[in-house]
């Protein structure tokens, strides 16, 4: 199961976006759950972001939700992106890793 989010946030929210997302991927790579990975991307210097998910299964996105830093994370990106928040759910077209 994959998952990319896409979202622009205001130049004021810049920083601290960037420093959620690292604190956030830090606290998932710290839980070392072997069957999920998660990674938070900066498009260029502006204020585009693409967040993409990988896990093996259902019961892997299951468990990183039910991360302690999950909800706090999940709803401070909603304030900082509001209607620009982009939810897919994806399949791999192609991969040197998966």
């Amino acid at each position: 199961m994959n998952i990319v989010i896409r979202y622009t946030v205001a130049p004021d929210d810049l920083d601290t976006n960037i420093a959620e997302a690292a604190a956030f991927c830090a606290a998932v790579k710290a839980a070392g759950d072997p069957e999920g990975r998660y990674t938070s991307y900066r498009l260029g210097d502006s204020c585009n972001f693409v967040h993409i998910g990988w896990f093996k299964d259902v019961a892997a996105k299951d468990r990183f939700q039910a991360l302690p830093v999950f909800a706090p994370f999940a709803e401070g990106l909603k304030k900082r992106a509001g209607d620009t928040l982009d939810f897919n759910v994806a399949s791999v077209a192609g991969s040197t890793w998966l």
